[in-house]
């Protein structure tokens, strides 16, 4: 079917009263006008509309004789022929071939201009769809990390709390005597248990690391008060900010001159009256200490 379009060519309906067909019909009849539209048809059929002068082949195709063929092309001025005089075609044919191919030209550039827009449209919708897919990929990228940070903070700050909760729990009750396996433990007046327990309460209090001079003040310690003077003497201290060993002396020596419940009337409270006390007492030791040239 759409070959058939292809091939197609015009005919005037009234074809048969034009002057030059008149005066073929008159003389060759309806073969004569019949031969006429079948070499047109040849001529259609042709990429250039024309065809050699072969009569011969031309009878053998439409089975009549080369006589005919050759008045019908020749006598009526309905061909005309090319300047070398090879071939031959027809006037009106290539007038309507032409329109038909200008239409035909205009019809192809009009689907290609579609089909190019056709085709940039797919194509800025394919860009488009990159665009959508690598946005939706970044988007998903981002939350993946977002979810991924949420996750290691979450990792970290239990972790802090957890070294926090290590921070706050108290060390074993003993610790490890500094010089365990000699020197104190040789000492038939301390209480080894009671210096574990100092010791112990001396690290949980945030205090130093222990060296000789303190371990001696801790074994002094030992010897001359209970554990519960030195556990609260040890807590006074440290609630008080005041790590300080001569400070918790003082504390322990006053306790041992006064008597540990003394009071102290003033306008203060008895804590603050207390730390008032404790470090006069404090200042008093180190004046002693210095006039002793310690």
């Amino acid at each position: 079917m759409a070959e058939n379009i292809q091939n197609y060519f015009s005919h005037d309906s009234n074809a048969r009263n034009d002057t030059k067909i008149l005066n073929l019909r008159a003389a060759l009849g309806a073969e004569g006008y019949g031969i006429y539209f079948m070499l047109l048809e040849r001529l259609r059929d042709s990429t250039d509309y024309t065809s050699v002068i072969d009569y011969n082949a031309i009878a053998f195709d439409l089975r009549v004789s080369a006589g005919t063929v050759k008045r019908v092309v020749e006598d009526f001025g309905l061909f005309s022929f090319t300047e070398n005089g090879e071939r031959f075609y027809s006037e009106s044919l290539l007038r309507r071939m032409k329109i038909k191919d200008e239409k035909k030209k205009d019809i192809s550039e009009k689907r290609r201009a579609a089909a190019n827009k056709r085709w940039e449209q797919e194509k800025n919708q394919d860009i488009d769809n990159d665009l959508y897919n690598n946005n939706a990929n970044e988007m998903q990228l981002h939350a993946k990390k977002m979810q991924n940070d949420a996750k290691e903070k979450k990792r970290k700050d239990k972790e802090i709390k957890d070294n926090k909760r290590k921070d706050n729990t108290p060390p074993p009750l003993y610790s490890k005597l500094p010089n365990e396996g000699g020197g104190v433990l040789n000492d038939d007046d301390v209480d080894v248990e009671k210096l574990k327990k100092l010791i112990s309460l001396y690290n949980y209090c945030g205090f130093q690391n222990i060296s000789p001079s303190i371990q001696d003040t801790l074994v002094e310690f030992s010897k001359l008060y209970p554990y519960s003077w030195l556990e609260e003497a040890f807590k006074i201290a440290t609630n008080g900010g005041k790590l300080s060993l001569n400070y918790i002396k003082g504390i322990l020596n006053r306790w041992q001159t006064n008597g540990k419940n003394s009071n102290f009337k003033n306008n203060k409270t008895d804590v603050e009256s207390y730390y008032d006390q404790v470090d006069k007492w404090t200042e008093e030791i180190e004046r002693e200490r210095a006039n002793n040239g310690h």
